[in-house]
């Protein structure tokens, strides 16, 4: 199963494409971008052994949002070079700390060329819990001039690119129900 990811402003030359599968309590996702990688990324990568990062979303990243019922939610984010962070949240872009993390990232992979980037992630998810998931994405060119500015890439978008306002996925989104 896969979804189309559309940039807020729908002038892009890239194409992103998403799957999930729930096996048990890990999730799986992956990222597919088609279109000139090389605008994206020096070529060969060099891509990390997995480790935590901060501030992810200041340069090209995937990103996967798990909201739940009640107003809390999630924010995973991960980068090519194999950089990973969870943010959590009480309510609209309120974070909180958590003394341990609900999510477990068990492994991350790249695949790379001129023409295709394929990024994969397994998330381990807390169990007996649902979400409404929503896959989002961030591309900004390894070399920024005027012209050139950050697409942001979600299921839907609402008036502006804010990928934490649940009203633009309500529909889209994936639910994960895990046991």
């Amino acid at each position: 199963m896969g979804q189309h990811l559309v940039e807020f402003s729908g002038d892009t030359h890239f194409d992103i494409k998403v799957a999930h599968e729930l096996e048990g309590n890990q999730l799986k996702l992956e990222y597919k971008v088609a279109g000139a990688i090389e605008e994206l990324y020096r070529l060969p990568l060099p891509i990390n052994k997995m480790s935590h990062g901060k501030e992810l979303w200041k340069k090209t990243c995937f990103e996967c949002f798990f909201f739940e019922k009640n107003s809390h939610y999630a924010e995973l984010n991960f980068n090519p070079l194999g950089e990973f962070d969870f943010l959590y949240f009480k309510n609209y872009r309120d974070p909180i700390q958590k003394k341990s993390a609900l999510f477990k990232v068990l492994n991350i992979s790249f695949q790379v060329n001129k023409q295709l980037l394929r990024s994969k992630i397994t998330v381990e998810v807390p169990s007996k819990t649902e979400f409404l998931c929503s896959p989002t994405a961030i591309l900004m060119p390894s070399k920024m001039t005027q012209e050139s500015k950050s697409l942001y890439f979600a299921l839907a978008h609402g008036a502006k690119a804010d990928f934490h306002a649940t009203q633009p996925i309500e529909n889209k989104g994936f639910k994960v129900l895990c046991a």
